[in-house]
């Protein structure tokens, strides 16, 4: 295994964290977009296909 200095994880977790930043950003604008009930109907579906999806692989 390679051998990772501090530098290289800080750097690392640096990167991640601005990306991070972005996509919450990118959620906020399009839950804003969606509005209250659009958003609410979207999320029920995820949990119907998550549920789903979670008893196929079982």
């Amino acid at each position: 295994m390679e051998e990772v200095t501090q530098q290289q994880l800080l750097e690392e977790i640096r990167s991640l964290h601005n990306r991070v930043r972005y996509l919450e950003e990118k959620v906020t604008q399009l839950e804003s977009k969606l509005g209250e009930t659009d958003q609410k109907a979207d999320l029920g579906n995820l949990s119907f296909w998550g549920f789903g999806m979670g008893n196929h692989f079982r």
